[in-house]
């Protein structure tokens, strides 16, 4: 997986995913410029069960995914995540959460855990997360660097991006089914910047719905810890957990250095594989050009002396 922007065009899709309530759906109807995707939620599951893909006004692709935190359709759900990921090679993902009391959800955390282990590595900085309706007190508590990094020690953990974005509560479209955005400008640049990731559908595993309770309930007591602990106990982790980021960034730049040699050296040997066949395509024609004016000349003029 990698972002090589010397790859061919390809249509691109933006898929945003998240659980029952996080505003993905008016976000993208926001950034459609108007209703294209259902939104709310009703009583016991999410109104998406299943993907949902539309066109903004500019022709850009965008893609609404089912929550997999529907226990009753969670099977549906992820083999509806499944057949998006699987039907386009080039994708913007985005992971749209709330915050609960200031804090990470464990059901957000182990969707985006759960999908991302589905996608072939490597995951570093390939995705893109959204801390949406953030009431205005705790977006201003937010700017604070070290309010920040302690929710990102909760929520950068197996995989890491750097691609994580706020979006304050619009309170002319918080508890609203189907309305968009006051001001969906700010979005739309957050979404121009998300980085595009490219890879081989063949490479995407089945999503592992059924281990979404277990990385849950280890999510919650992986929060408690971090709730209870000191201010010494939180630089530590932060500390950490910033060493941990700076591995995987570097981890992450090796694997698409290699993977973009293997595939510039791929390139080079299709290339003279072509070229061989061109030359013997000629060969075959009586060189080139000359070769194809007289097949024409054979054809119109069969009798020519």
């Amino acid at each position: 997986m990698h972002s090589n922007s010397k790859l061919p065009d390809i249509p691109i899709i933006s898929i945003m995913a998240g659980n029952p309530g996080s505003g993905k759906s008016t976000l993208l109807n926001s950034l459609a410029g108007r209703v294209r995707f259902r939104s709310g939620v009703s009583i016991g599951e999410g109104m998406t069960t299943a993907i949902q893909i539309g066109n903004g006004p500019d022709g850009k692709l965008y893609g609404d995914t089912p929550g997999l935190d529907d226990i009753v359709i969670r099977a549906q759900a992820a083999a509806e995540i499944n057949t998006i990921l699987r039907s386009y090679s080039a994708i913007k993902l985005c992971f749209v959460i709330t915050l609960e009391a200031g804090r990470i959800k464990p059901a957000d955390k182990a969707t985006i855990e759960v999908i991302l282990d589905a996608l072939p590595p490597p995951l570093t900085n390939m995705f893109s997360i959204i801390i949406n309706q953030v009431d205005k007190r705790l977006f201003a508590t937010l700017q604070n660097p070290a309010t920040m990094q302690r929710l990102l020690v909760g929520l950068n953990g197996k995989h890491v991006t750097e691609y994580i974005d706020i979006v304050p509560l619009d309170n002319s479209a918080f508890n609203e089914d189907n309305r968009l955005l006051s001001n969906a400008a700010d979005l739309r640049a957050t979404m121009e910047k998300m980085p595009i990731v490219r890879y081989s559908v063949e490479e995407v595993k089945d999503i592992k719905h059924d281990m979404l309770t277990e990385i849950q309930e280890n999510f919650a007591v992986q929060l408690e810890a971090i709730k209870h602990a000191n201010k010494e106990e939180v630089d530590r982790m932060a500390a950490e957990h910033k060493n941990a980021v700076e591995r995987a960034k570097a981890d992450a730049e090796k694997m698409k250095v290699d993977f973009e040699a293997r595939m510039d050296r791929m390139n080079e040997g299709h290339q003279q594989q072509l070229a061989a066949l061109q030359e013997r395509v000629d060969a075959a024609n009586g060189g080139g050009l000359f070769g194809f004016i007289g097949r024409v000349l054979d054809t119109f003029l069969p009798f020519r002396i």
